[in-house]
């Protein structure tokens, strides 16, 4: 439990002013004295003091409002008086200039303006618990998260994303070359996989497929020991990617892979795929295809008939029979002949 010992504590160390002025989402406090060191240590923890770039936190009644330091400047109090006989120095002090930026919770910090801070609210430099909330990319508090690095401006700082969030989702890293693109996205990787490691629920129904034309993430163990590496080439004949056959048979990746139109070639290959689960078995589709051949043959229009037998051939092409005799689906073709079952173009399993 709090005690009054320790709010007395807490408040003269973190406390750094009060609100001077408010100009919609501007405002600006004035900075008490001793208030200029880089850093404080407090209860061993090093905690980053006020600065440009920095953040502070406006308590106002029960709500706690986050601002961002945009700026400084130092002034002189006019009411100080020369007959007061006060040092010159006594007599300025420092303004920071600061946006709002959102408010805490117990939990989280949110984006946006709640509600505007009054004159003379006091400002307090934010504990290391309250920064890390801020730079936290977690709207749920029982995420799981995984730590990528710390700020640039703070080491000290660690910068934290929700898996559930970032990896459910497109990702777009982007930068000049050389930039560090496939670095951040190799690091986002590593982490997710240290973090899981040794689960298996995440073993059995994870898998991540890494395209790396330049082999920079191929060793042994980078990114993460143990990984499964095929050494492709459009080339020469080098390993191949294994694809599951619900893989392969997955409309979108068909799309793709065939650039298919999302008129006409689209719906074409869904039908094709649900034709192929409709096949039973080996024998269901020789006679699935034997009847298509007979309805065909039986066919009016002679030149359709003539395509169409010419794209079954792809699936059935010419043969040689055991007396030496090359045919083919248009071997002995009579079209309107109701009795094609018969004919030698037929006669084959």
């Amino acid at each position: 439990m709090i005690n009054n010992n320790d709010i007395i504590t807490y408040q003269s160390i973190f406390r750094i002013g009060c609100v001077l002025s408010v100009s919609g989402r501007e405002v600006k406090v004035k900075i008490d004295k001793q208030k200029n060191l880089p850093h404080i240590i407090f209860n061993g923890s090093l905690i980053k003091n006020i600065s440009v770039g920095g953040y502070i936190k406006i308590i106002n009644g029960f709500n706690t409002l986050i601002a961002k330091i945009d700026g400084e400047y130092i002034t002189i109090d006019e009411k100080s008086a020369s007959k007061n006989y006060v040092a010159a120095e006594d007599r300025v002090y420092r303004v920071l200039v600061c946006s709002l930026l959102g408010y805490l919770t117990t939990s989280k910090f949110v984006r946006g303006i709640k509600q505007l801070p009054l004159i003379d609210n006091e400002c307090y430099i934010l504990s290391n618990e309250e920064f890390r909330l801020i730079h936290s990319f977690v709207s749920n508090p029982d995420d799981q998260t995984i730590t990528i690095g710390s700020l640039a401006s703070d080491e000290y700082t660690p910068i934290s994303l929700s898996v559930q969030k970032l990896f459910s989702s497109h990702v777009g890293i982007f930068g000049n070359t050389g930039s560090g693109k496939s670095y951040t996205l190799a690091k986002l990787y590593r982490q997710l996989f240290l973090h899981y490691q040794g689960k298996d629920s995440f073993n059995k129904n994870s898998k991540f497929l890494f395209i790396d034309f330049n082999g920079e993430y191929s060793g042994d163990n980078t990114i993460v020991p143990g990984k499964q590496v095929y050494n492709l080439s459009t080339r020469k004949d080098k390993d191949k990617i294994p694809f599951a056959q619900k893989a392969i048979l997955d409309l979108d990746t068909l799309c793709i892979f065939a650039s298919a139109t999302e008129k006409t070639q689209r719906p074409f290959i869904s039908r094709c795929i649900d034709y192929f689960h409709y096949i039973k078995d080996l024998a269901h589709f020789k006679n699935t295809l034997r009847l298509m051949v007979v309805e065909v043959l039986q066919m009016s229009d002679k030149v359709k008939a003539e395509q169409l037998l010419d794209y079954v051939e792809q699936i059935l092409p010419e043969y040689e029979t055991d007396e030496g005799e090359r045919r083919s689906l248009h071997t002995g073709v009579n079209f309107n002949n109701k009795s094609l079952l018969s004919t030698k173009s037929c006669g084959r399993n």
